[in-house]
């Protein structure tokens, strides 16, 4: 991959930058004789910031495309993949004397954060976007007393400082067509089964719509495709939650486009025991509210996820 810098004028940043820059070649083979294949772009505000803190963010932006391999995009999984990555990396940094590794307040404070264990709820509660479905095994009232005492004056860093162009997904590896036997339950409750549906690519698998008996124009719609993401490095729960904020990415767009004036989450909830999450929204347009549900379980080799 080739990398292309983008840097305005830079004055007292320059010796930090351009070690952090040098790092950057390094990990990903950066060439200026040769058409870009990502772009990374310095917001100029973020100049005003310490060289430490605009450092780590370049890092952070480039460990992003890395993390993407193995996370969905704009996840939280992703975004925690990348954070950690370049704390690591400007750590173990050789490009960087000791005198240019002096960490801001903001850092200090983060590498705090990392020795009391609250990694994961200060990615969490302090970067939430709306987007990302809860966390699965967070010390939310741990993590809350904690700060309370140690983390009283801190300013979260910005990740919209330095931003990278997103490598072009890869296409998804080869998997065998998902099939049904005739077995499958059709009716249940006041569920009936309708129609079932595949997708033009494997890799999406299939869709079974029932209707609602008792619901006028209501309909439940199971999805059934493979987990074609690791677990090894990764655990089931938190696969589990990164595929669940794909679907309410998924819902929260239809909402855009349908132009509603609210949503608000009503439950995230993860069973640890079902390794089942729910979740409830509803939805306010042309003064009526709407609920829109969602349901993901999944196990190393497929996801069911259910929308009502």
């Amino acid at each position: 991959m080739n990398t292309w810098l983008y840097v305005p004028t830079i004055t007292r940043n320059l010796k930090i930058i351009s070690s952090t820059f040098v790092l950057v070649c390094l990990l990903f083979s950066c060439s200026t004789n040769k058409k870009p294949e990502s772009v990374m772009t310095i917001n100029p505000n973020s100049l005003k910031s310490s060289p430490e803190d605009l450092a780590f963010w370049m890092m952070f932006a480039v460990s992003q495309n890395g993390c993407a391999k193995s996370h969905p995009a704009y996840s939280f999984g992703e975004f925690s993949c990348a954070f950690k990555f370049a704390s690591l990396l400007l750590d173990d940094n050789k490009a960087l004397s000791a005198e240019k590794k002096t960490k801001s307040t903001f850092q200090k404070d983060v590498k705090a954060v990392f020795n009391a264990g609250f990694i994961d709820e200060y990615l969490f509660f302090e970067y939430r976007q709306s987007n990302w479905f809860v966390a699965p095994n967070l010390k939310s009232k741990e993590y809350e007393t904690w700060k309370s005492i140690n983390l009283v004056n801190h300013n979260i860093g910005d990740p919209s400082s330095v931003t990278m162009t997103r490598e072009t997904p890869a296409s998804p590896p080869e998997v065998k067509e998902l099939k049904l036997s005739n077995s499958f339950i059709k009716s249940v409750g006041n569920l009936t089964y309708e129609t079932q549906r595949k997708y033009e690519s494997a890799s999406l698998g299939l869709s079974l719509r029932y209707k609602m008996k008792d619901v006028p124009n209501g309909w439940l719609d199971f999805y059934i495709y493979p987990n074609l993401r690791s677990t090894k490095s990764n655990s089931l729960e938190k696969v589990l939650a990164d595929e669940a904020t794909n679907a309410k990415t998924a819902i929260i767009y239809q909402a855009q486009q349908d132009k509603i004036e609210h949503m608000d989450i009503i439950e995230e909830t993860f069973n640890d025991d079902l390794t089942f999450l729910t979740g409830i929204y509803e939805i306010k347009y042309d003064n009526t509210s709407f609920a829109n549900e969602l349901y993901i379980s999944g196990n190393e080799k497929y996801f069911l996820k259910a929308r009502v």
